[in-house]
């Protein structure tokens, strides 16, 4: 039985995980403070970190959003429509990664989840920014193969 592709129920699942992405970023954001203790360096890495998150948030609604505009507007192959739907899902599960880890650290100190969540911290800020990363490069690659389709289609017609 062939998987089915709901490319509306992708795109929308992926606006959600984007826009608790972009809330996990402004809350990180409007908890700096105004006056931070000694030079700020903390709070500068604090709003690099949070400005980082919003900008995968947005990319993530971006290709999300593109999905479902093509998908509405146009009618693309397979090829370009699983190329899509992966841009969106992989780049709204990169956006929310920071926030899991944030929670999963919320026991108190020293419980198997912090230490986990302490053990694994290196690697899932790599793969948030990897993620993000691999979900823009899909999302591009479905755009350019659903223009080259387009292209060839139209260039088809006009030859026959």
């Amino acid at each position: 039985m062939p998987l089915r592709n709901r490319p509306f129920a992708i795109a929308g699942g992926a606006a959600l995980l984007s826009c608790i992405g972009l809330g996990y970023a402004w809350y990180t954001l409007s908890g700096i403070p105004a006056e931070p203790r000694g030079d700020g360096f903390v709070a500068g890495i604090v709003a690099a970190i949070g400005l980082g998150i919003g900008l995968t948030g947005l990319f993530a609604l971006a290709e999300a959003t593109t999905l479902a505009a093509v998908v509405r507007f146009g009618s693309p192959t397979r090829l370009a429509r699983a190329f899509l739907s992966a841009g969106a899902v992989v780049g709204s599960v990169g956006t929310v990664l920071p926030l899991f880890i944030e929670l999963a650290r919320l026991p108190s100190s020293g419980s198997p989840l912090t230490t986990l969540a302490d053990r694994m911290l290196p690697f899932a800020f790599g793969g948030w920014l990897l993620l993000a990363a691999i979900g823009m490069l899909c999302s591009i690659l479905g755009v350019v193969f659903h223009l080259f389709d387009r292209i060839q289609e139209n260039l088809g017609s006009t030859a026959a």
